[in-house]
């Protein structure tokens, strides 16, 4: 090799190691950015469901959210969780979020109807899924968090991930063993199921989950339909005498919001581990462990307060299925991506049709 090639040899050496200190320089710069979050949460403390049950709750899974992003990002990118009404009021969440007042949102999307349509339906299907598993094999195998992501988006918002709220059923206080026990009974319901309800004979009643417990105690309603584990930590098994399994949703879910804006800012690392940790928190530990926990909890605890478990047939719940159908077609009217989304469980319907689904878990025999 000549001297004059090895000049310039050496001088792309220099170049290139130049190069790579420069780029060093700059990922590890973007990896300790500082950077603090204000998500406002619609849902209270504990974090725990209650006391020694070893869940969290939808304020809990927030919280913990935020503590695995602290500690994978060395304490850089903290977030910091709201109490309710501590920034701004449940009905003026949207427009917070959407305009750049708080960071993310921990709601649900049936308490912002026509804001977000997806949001309406994307975790609270009546009666798409009875497992955990099932809605676990669409949301990790379908285009689901594409297409939720691509409505979010439309308002500014990047839908980060699902916040688990365990099964959703009646808690009633009358026997419900078919849709027809149904007819004429107030229950307290929103969004989704406020419908469903109204098409199989029911009153829906809006009632806030603050003021369930006093409605059910006074006669207000006959029902609500809500996560049977808050019969526990609501205390709502003091005023109800049935619930009703399957679930109307399994899981019931509410969401992670997040500014358009402030997502775009992030360092593509923290953008990273931010989706990582709301996917595995959701997979891995809410759909396999905490919401079957909290369904198991509820089911065993019924009895010591005089509650008595209804467990439906596959043709009462099959029954009761029938009457989500015309909404179903009604909600893909919204928007394409409510079309794309209701098609996903249409299908795990049809693949179903052939292994007709099992009854809910049985009561235990009694010795």
């Amino acid at each position: 090799m000549s001297k004059k090639s090895r000049s310039i040899l050496n001088l792309l050496i220099v170049v290139v190691f130049a190069a790579l200190v420069i780029f060093t320089a700059v990922c590890n710069a973007e990896a300790q950015q500082k950077v603090n979050w204000r998500l406002q949460s619609v849902y209270p403390p504990p974090e725990e469901v209650y006391t020694g049950a070893g869940v969290p709750g939808a304020y809990g899974q927030f919280v913990e959210l935020a503590r695995r992003v602290e500690k994978r990002t060395n304490g850089n990118f903290k977030i910091k969780v709201y109490l309710p009404d501590e920034i701004c009021k449940r009905n003026e969440c949207p427009e917070a979020l959407m305009g750049g007042m708080i960071d993310a949102l921990g709601t649900n999307g049936q308490w912002h109807v026509g804001v977000w349509p997806v949001g309406e339906i994307s975790g609270n299907i009546p009666y798409s899924t009875r497992s955990y598993k099932e809605f676990t094999d669409i949301y990790t195998k379908t285009d689901y968090i594409k297409l939720v992501r691509a409505a979010h988006a439309k308002k500014n918002v990047f839908w980060l991930c699902p916040i688990e709220s365990a099964s959703a059923n009646f808690m009633t206080n009358f026997p419900m063993n078919s849709v027809a026990d149904l007819k004429g009974k107030k229950i307290a319901a929103s969004g989704p199921r406020a419908d469903l309800i109204k098409a199989m004979g029911g009153v829906p009643v809006n009632v806030t989950a603050a003021e369930m417990y006093t409605a059910l105690q006074r006669g207000m309603v006959d029902g609500i339909t809500y996560p049977p584990y808050t019969g526990l930590s609501y205390k709502f098994y003091e005023v109800v005498k049935y619930v009703i399994w399957p679930g109307i949703t399994v899981p019931s879910m509410s969401e992670v919001l997040v500014n358009l804006k402030a997502w775009n800012r992030l360092p593509k690392e923290y953008q990273q581990i931010l989706d990582e940790e709301g996917y595995k928190m959701f997979v891995e530990d809410a759909m396999k462990k905490w919401g079957p926990k909290k369904d198991d909890l509820a089911q065993k605890n019924a009895a010591k307060y005089g509650v008595k478990n209804i467990y439906l047939t596959d043709k009462a719940y099959d029954e009761m299925r029938q009457f989500t159908f015309p909404l179903w077609n009604r909600w893909k009217t919204l928007d394409a991506e409510n079309a794309a989304l209701i098609k996903i469980f249409e299908d795990q319907l049809a693949q179903q049709k052939q292994q007709p689904a099992k009854p809910a878990k049985a009561a235990p025999k009694k010795k």
